[in-house]
């Protein structure tokens, strides 16, 4: 196998909480008998990677078991959540108004609602539009 060029570690005691930002490859050892709480989070800063770990997860053939659960489902709601707060009309040229308001967001002194999101959430939300279309061309044949 390979090894990693850098690794590390890190010890976390009672009441301890850590954040471990998208995608990181990463193991856990618990010694003794511990309760923990852990979670995945998905959020539209980190989309772009999170759909290319997808893309990886599908081509190694990981088992959807071992995967995000219902992930699908969760960009179709992520997008109808954002084109919503950043009033996008829906239908038509979906594309074309995103990037609209994605432009307007970035408009000096902007009080959009896009004016809220940084460049790796447009980003996102950008690779998240362009990853529905690509799924919406495969499975409804346009």
């Amino acid at each position: 196998g390979r090894c990693a060029d850098a690794c590390g570690r890190l010890e976390l005691r009672a009441g301890d909480s850590l954040l471990i930002p998208s995608t990181w490859i990463h193991s856990v050892w618990t010694p003794t008998d511990s309760i923990v709480f852990g979670g995945n989070f998905l959020q539209c800063a980190a989309a772009r990677m999170q759909l290319h770990a997808l893309g990886i997860e599908r081509r190694a053939g990981i088992d959807a078991d071992s995967r995000y659960p219902c992930y699908a489902d969760m960009l179709w709601f992520a997008a109808l959540h954002h084109a919503r707060e950043l009033d996008v009309v829906l239908g038509g040229q979906p594309k074309q108004h995103a990037k609209k308001a994605m432009a307007r967001s970035t408009a000096a002194g902007s009080e959009a609602p896009g004016a809220r999101l940084s460049s790796s959430e447009r980003d996102g939300l950008l690779a998240l539009c362009a990853h529905l279309a690509n799924l919406c061309r495969r499975f409804g044949g346009h």
